[in-house]
């Protein structure tokens, strides 16, 4: 939300002149976070997801994810990547403000910085997505091995029963995560030949209907968070799944 980024630009500003504004719960959690790194380091994904889920219990003390999966995974996301602007800020704001001296100078830290943000966000969905998972206890293996030594990003129950002849193919689920599908959703095709039927969860709001109706064709049925689901056709949201319906999808088709 604007309202919120302005709240972090204007803390950002105050970081680098020494001041800090009186500010609220999320973002004093956020500028301790921060203050605590060393300078001009990036924690790796994987901590930078677990230190966001460690703010939101702070900041949430009362939600569970098991009990409101779409809202807290939103929640999470989002922390995490005003974490990560944060961060980025303090990491690389004194080079960007001192300037380059050649093109290539600047051409080469935007292409590290860009490639930074592409790769954190897709790898920060599955470690939350994971992390809703354990805690709804639902079987899983993340980033499992299928034909052609491919992975994709879940499969349930678990690879072994993916690679059980005697597990029925109807009784495997598969969920592939982006943050944006654009046409990047039909590398999740092939990843795995046992599940004809392929899930995706996506953050991504207000796919087109001709997407949508390609997604369907394919074998795809999305998954998003239930409030993103009014940016969608309204035609197309009754085959949209929200997380906690996938959960129970998972649950009734996986036992046995």
């Amino acid at each position: 939300p604007e309202n919120t980024n302005q709240l972090i630009e204007v803390g950002l500003r105050s970081q680098r002149s020494g001041e800090w504004p009186d500010m609220g719960p999320e973002e004093r959690l956020i500028r301790e976070f921060v203050e605590e790194l060393e300078p001009r380091t990036f924690p790796s994904t994987q901590d930078l997801a677990a230190h966001a889920r460690r703010l939101d219990s702070i900041l949430h003390p009362e939600s569970r994810p098991q009990n409101e999966p779409d809202r807290v995974l939103k929640r999470w996301a989002a922390l995490e990547y005003r974490m990560f602007r944060a961060v980025e800020e303090r990491a690389c704001g004194d080079m960007v403000s001192a300037g380059f001296d050649t093109v290539e100078d600047f051409v080469a830290v935007a292409n590290t910085v860009l490639n930074r943000r592409k790769s954190r966000a897709g790898n920060s969905l599955e470690h939350h997505l994971a992390a809703i998972f354990d805690d709804c206890q639902v079987e899983y293996t993340a980033q499992p091995r299928t034909e052609g030594n491919r992975r994709p990003d879940f499969v349930f129950p678990s690879e072994g029963r993916y690679h059980d002849a005697g597990w029925p193919e109807s009784n495997l689920v598969f969920l592939a995560a982006k943050t944006t599908c654009k046409d990047r959703w039909r590398q999740i095709l092939n990843e795995a030949d046992r599940i004809a039927h392929k899930h995706l969860f996506t953050l991504q709001q207000g796919i087109s209907g001709a997407q949508l109706d390609e997604m369907s064709a394919a074998g795809v049925t999305l998954v998003v968070p239930e409030e993103n689901k009014r940016t969608f056709p309204p035609d197309h949201r009754e085959w949209i799944l929200s997380l906690e319906e996938f959960i129970e999808l998972v649950r009734e088709l996986t036992s046995r």
